[in-house]
């Protein structure tokens, strides 16, 4: 215990000594609390259980006497006397049974020896003309257990016996030598277990901690790791605490990555518009001169707006709360944005009616024409033919882009879905290998998939499958 209190570094030894001080006392006075309820509840319960004890014994000392009297013609009449010539009832001590008969005048009729010794106990005439009535009377310092009976239940004569509450007088007082005993026992043992509990929490959670302050972003990489029960709750924390170590050094890899990428990505663009800068400023260049270097800083501009928003998707892949989908007409899009793009060129549309998905709508239309895009881009310019068809199952909408291009080589397919991948047979067609990365990104967050197959005897069928949206 003392070894997990004093493993904290020095700066928060005092903050963790204050805690489990608190902790300690805080648990200390609860458990103690609850046994001091507990204590005075099972006192109550047993004082009832020897006071019931009690009272049976001297009901059934009453009932025997009762046996052996009766009153008849104005006299008391004895059975046997030497039922009360028994030591119970001629000594004074903790078992005697002290016996007073009378009338309903108050004239005793018979009286033990013992109460003579004892002193006269006080007569008492209870309303109850049957059955038992009891009572505590205090005498001369002593505390007795009093019974009455009309003797045959009539209304004259009483039996009064009475005994000392020796047995409840003895539970409690060793009761309470019991307790002056052992509470500071408890006490001492609950502070202890207290403690225990306190400094093994705390010390563990500063471990955590302690732990946790190691890991930054040079050192990402860095998890929490102590051996512990797996249904342990430190164990869930240290899960916790994991994941979101995991879920940041993603997001930190993917600032990164898009750091680089885009300085990677923009020099091009950014290379090509200061040369055509510098070309222009360097002496009078003619009208038609000046507008060919503004189509080329126009192109590389929009090819620099392309790469930007391009990272920008691939760097959210993960990041769900940038993602805001919304059922959107699939026809209606392609008929808006798609075909007209393409009308000018050799790419035939064939759709279903009135098919609708969950997305969103604009990365959807990015997704389409980069697909369309590369079937014309790696095709013979003078044999180019693309067809998109669109087709639902009721379940799934399946889309299909087919060419007849260079096609894709089996042992590159399961790549070129990865960032900046670009295939053997594509080095000369200009590209920066993020437009099927981003394809697969779009076609991921619309909880769909897509796959490649060849479109004999040439080129390339990429198949997307996405789930349909049902209108009841």
């Amino acid at each position: 215990m003392v070894k997990d209190i004093f493993y904290l570094k020095n700066s928060t030894k005092d903050i963790l000594f204050s805690s489990i001080t608190r902790t300690t006392l805080l648990i200390s006075g609860v458990i103690f609390g609850f046994y001091i309820l507990f204590n005075l509840f099972a006192f109550i319960k047993l004082v009832d259980i020897v006071d019931i004890e009690s009272d049976k014994k001297i009901i059934h000392e009453l009932e025997h006497v009762d046996k052996f009297i009766d009153f008849k013609d104005d006299s008391l009449f004895f059975y046997s006397n030497r039922e009360f010539e028994e030591e119970e009832f001629l000594l004074v001590s903790e078992n005697s049974y002290f016996l007073q008969i009378y009338d309903t005048s108050g004239k005793i009729l018979f009286i033990s020896s013992n109460v003579l010794r004892f002193g006269s106990i006080p007569l008492k005439f209870p309303p109850l003309k049957s059955g038992i009535t009891k009572d505590n009377i205090d005498f001369n310092g002593q505390e007795l257990r009093v019974v009455y009976k009309y003797l045959d239940n009539g209304e004259r004569v009483l039996i009064q016996l009475a005994t000392n509450r020796s047995d409840v007088t003895n539970f409690i007082q060793e009761f309470e030598i019991f307790n002056l005993i052992t509470l500071p026992i408890i006490l001492i043992l609950i502070i202890i277990i207290s403690l225990y509990v306190s400094s093994r929490v705390y010390s563990r959670l500063n471990k955590i901690i302690d732990l946790a302050d190691q890991i930054s972003a040079k050192h990402i990489s860095k998890r929490i790791e102590f051996k512990a029960n797996k249904k342990d709750v430190y164990t869930r924390l240290k899960d916790t605490l994991n994941n979101l170590f995991d879920r940041l050094e993603n997001q930190i890899t993917q600032i990164s990555e898009f750091s680089n990428n885009a300085s990677h990505q923009l020099m091009t663009p950014l290379t090509t518009i200061k040369s055509e800068l510098d070309f222009i400023l360097k002496k009078e260049r003619n009208i038609n001169e000046y507008k060919e270097t503004l189509n080329i800083l126009h192109d590389k501009t929009n090819d620099m707006i392309n790469i930007v928003q391009t990272l920008l998707i691939l760097a959210r892949e993960s990041d769900t709360t940038q993602y805001y989908p919304t059922v959107f007409n699939l026809n209606k899009l392609i008929k808006d944005q798609i075909a007209t793009k393409y009308s000018d060129k050799n790419v035939f549309f064939s759709t279903s009616e009135n098919l609708s998905v969950k997305g969103n709508a604009q990365y959807f239309a990015i997704a389409l024409s980069n697909l369309i895009d590369n079937a014309i881009k790696y095709s013979d310019p003078n044999h180019t033919k693309v067809f998109v068809n669109i087709n639902s199952d009721n379940e799934n909408i399946i889309i299909s882009v087919s060419d007849s291009g260079y096609g894709i080589p089996e042992e590159e397919r399961h790549k070129i879905f990865d960032k900046f991948y670009r295939g053997k047979n594509t080095e000369s067609v200009k590209g920066y290998g993020l437009g099927l990365s981003l394809v697969s990104v779009i076609i991921k967050q619309m909880m769909g998939h897509i796959e490649i197959k060849n479109n004999l005897p040439n080129g390339t069928i990429f198949i997307i499958t996405i789930p349909a949206i049902q209108f009841q």
